[in-house]
């Protein structure tokens, strides 16, 4: 069979991101011919060409996908909205039974998320829950937002995803995205203050699949989370956090030689902030993360 091509969505760099990394990780479960694989981007899409198509063994990696255990961890330190915690869970096991009947070649269609009818208010559909995509009508590259601004277009209704990319943004999420959750008086909704910083690698231009495939070995375990009445510390801890995160993902994105995208939330203001970095500066991440403070 002649080669083939996966796109993502188009529903925001972020997800984007999240959901190259997931298809990633499902050709690597599928023993896909690494070497006949290569991502390339599409400003705010990629296409992950695959050369030899018939390698991809999908009940293998279907397998793997219903014995998936172990993610909760990674997806309770992205999420600040602990209510909502047992529905994205839930949705998540849903999105893993019905991918079953369903296959990784849904993407060879360009026009997935028009045709699949998939943006704000559509009934059925799982929510992308704000660490899996922030997105660019209520958050703008560089900036820092209030919560206001997500909510100011689309009042009445959250953005919806099928099942499929559902299922694939959190597989981006948890093996190929970092977390770093600071938080106080986590008992208490009313009380608790936290930040959750996001980041992951992504090709400037276009890698090979073996190049995403030892960022992820890299990422897949990076999930920090600090409790701040544990340590006996306060909030001036948070700055030397956020240079430790800062030079590593600098040192990251020199070895990988991949751009680093880093998005944040806080709570009880869930500031959203989106940057792609694109040079190995600590400096400048710790400039630009330096506002991500704990309110």
């Amino acid at each position: 069979m002649s080669s083939i091509t996966l796109y993502t969505p188009g529903h925001n760099l972020v997800p984007d991101s999240l959901i190259m990394h997931g298809i990633v990780r499902y050709l690597t479960w599928a023993d896909v011919n690494i070497d006949s694989v290569k991502i390339r981007r599409l400003g705010d899409r990629f296409a992950i060409e695959v050369g030899d198509p018939n390698s991809i063994k999908e009940d293998k990696a279907k397998q793997v996908l219903a014995s998936l255990q172990g993610f909760f961890e990674k997806i309770d330190a992205a999420n600040l909205n602990r209510p909502a915690f047992k529905e994205w869970i839930r949705q998540f096991s849903q999105a893993i039974t019905k991918f079953y009947f369903d296959s990784v070649r849904i993407y060879v269609n360009y026009n997935h998320k028009d045709e699949s009818a998939e943006g704000y208010g559509r009934a059925g559909y799982p929510t992308l829950y704000l660490p899996l995509g922030p997105l660019n009508d209520c958050t703008m590259i560089e900036r820092v937002l209030h919560k206001d601004c997500y909510a100011a277009k689309h009042e009445d209704s959250t953005y919806k995803v099928c099942y499929t990319c559902f299922l694939f943004a959190n597989l981006g999420l948890v093996y190929g995205s970092g977390v770093v959750r600071i938080h106080s008086n986590y008992n208490s909704i009313t009380d608790m203050r936290a930040v959750s910083i996001m980041y992951t690698l992504i090709p400037p231009a276009e890698a090979g699949m073996g190049d995403v495939v030892l960022a992820q070995r890299m990422l897949e375990n990076n999930y920090e989370v600090y409790d701040l009445e544990k340590t006996g510390a306060d909030t001036a801890l948070v700055p030397s956090i956020i240079k430790k995160l800062s030079n590593a993902l600098a040192d990251a994105m020199h070895t990988f030689r991949m751009n680093a995208l880093v998005w944040a939330l806080t709570w009880p203001y869930k500031v959203v902030t989106i940057r792609e970095f694109e040079k190995p500066d600590p400096a400048l991440m710790l400039r630009n993360l330096h506002l991500v403070y704990m309110p």
